[in-house]
């Protein structure tokens, strides 16, 4: 068998480029043809298919290195059957809010002033409008919530500002388990003012101040309440699959009601 081209090295390229694409079943015996046609067409064995995406992944996590770009907005839209997104971006786009919305997510960890506009005048800060944001489907079918804003802070208040008109939240996760002095009466806002409400997670981290176990603030005590203060779990863990400390939460949660764990105990 000749091993030398027929056709024009360019065309026999795309010839057999073609093949592999169309028949992804023929690849194996299309690698047996000549070397050349194997560094044409192995890199095709090994990638996945729009379909397979679209149909398998259930959970995304965009970490800080992940810019919000049409390359990560391509991706969203083609993993159509997400219900779990984690972002640590420090940018937003205008157009992410529109992607997310057009994904069935129940859970969502991230800044949620990442999805809000912005409003640039003299003092700063940001707003909500309430007719623009909440006409997205995301924020009608959210469940589960891990909000990363300071509360106390600007762009704090305008994701709480949103918090009680999420219908569906039952899962609310925020963190500075160190300050609960300080923030309990933003979070007592928020037992009472999520209707549907059945967990509030507060994380803490043993190595920040003021975050080791402590008598609870009056306040604060709702059967609702959970303290979370671990040193392994990650920024993404609120949208990983079980166990996660939504999961934990829960188990805690349920032994208080069979009385293994004291009515006022509220540190897991």
């Amino acid at each position: 068998m000749d091993a030398e081209p027929r056709f024009p090295f360019e065309l026999e390229k795309e010839v057999f480029e073609t093949a592999a694409l169309a028949y992804p079943e023929t690849i194996p015996t299309l690698l047996l043809v000549a070397r050349r046609v194997s560094v044409w067409v192995e890199p095709f064995l090994y990638r996945t298919s729009p379909t397979f995406i679209a149909n398998a992944v259930r959970c995304l996590v965009l970490d800080y290195s992940c810019p919000i770009n049409n390359g990560t907005l391509s991706l969203l839209a083609r993993c159509t059957r997400v219900t779990a997104v984690g972002m640590n971006a420090k940018d937003t786009a205008d157009t992410l809010l529109p992607a997310l919305a057009a994904l069935p997510l129940q859970r969502f960890a991230g800044f949620l002033s990442h999805l809000l506009p912005t409003d640039l005048h003299a003092g700063g800060g940001l707003t909500l409008n309430a007719d623009d944001t909440l006409a997205h489907t995301f924020w009608q079918q959210l469940t589960h919530l891990d909000v990363f804003e300071t509360l106390d802070t600007a762009r704090g208040r305008a994701a709480r500002a949103l918090l009680p008109r999420l219908p569906r939240l039952t899962h609310l996760a925020v963190g500075h388990a160190g300050v609960l002095p300080v923030i309990r009466h933003l979070l007592v806002d928020t037992l009472q003012s999520c209707a549907h409400l059945q967990v509030l997670v507060v994380l803490g981290h043993p190595n920040v101040a003021g975050s080791g176990k402590q008598p609870l603030p009056r306040l604060l005590r709702d059967p609702r309440v959970v303290i979370l203060v671990r040193a392994d779990l990650t920024w993404d863990d609120s949208v990983l699959p079980t166990p996660n400390l939504w999961t934990t939460a829960e188990q805690f949660l349920q032994r208080k009601r069979r009385n293994e764990v004291g009515p006022d105990e509220y540190w897991a």
